[in-house]
């Protein structure tokens, strides 16, 4: 699966208005499966970028599953905005609004407002704190010790 998302699972969400039938396939027209990859490919793409500058690993790993579904979530908007803007009879209110959830939910990860709960940190450590999944910030692990004497009185509970 490249991207959150394999264009044939995630078609199956994205049904024509009025008609409850799906709008991709292999052979629709104007986007087909392959062409859904790609849309998925690019929003999964922006979303990593948003994740990256917050400081986590991108991409998000499947076994984070938490972090994984909200990442899920926020590329299914932006792809079903893009969906909806290219299909002749797609609803373009519809488009607008799943645009803003994807352009809100990236600001919100950069900013460090949305957290991805259980996503792991970028191991190069750019230094950005990463926000909690139940609010606040995460407290980085200090140890220290002098040559085998101890912890220097540090609290290991603070």
């Amino acid at each position: 699966m490249a991207g959150y998302w394999d264009a044939s699972d995630l078609a199956q969400y994205v049904v024509r208005p009025n008609l409850a039938s799906v709008m991709v396939t292999a052979s629709s027209v104007p986007v087909n499966l392959a062409q859904f990859q790609e849309l998925i490919n690019e929003r999964s793409g922006e979303f990593d970028q948003a994740a990256a500058k917050s400081g986590y690993l991108v991409p998000v790993p499947s076994t984070a599953t938490q972090g994984f579904l909200v990442a899920r979530r926020i590329v299914r908007d932006g792809t079903t905005a893009d969906l909806l803007r290219l299909w002749p009879t797609g609803d373009s209110k519809a488009a607008d609004r799943y645009q803003k959830a994807f352009e809100d939910a990236l600001k919100q990860i950069e900013e460090g407002e949305r957290p991805l709960p259980n996503a792991p940190a970028d191991p190069s450590g750019g230094g950005r704190l990463l926000p909690m999944s139940g609010g606040g910030w995460a407290t980085p692990v200090i140890t220290a010790s002098l040559g085998g004497s101890g912890n220097l009185g540090i609290p290991n509970d603070w």
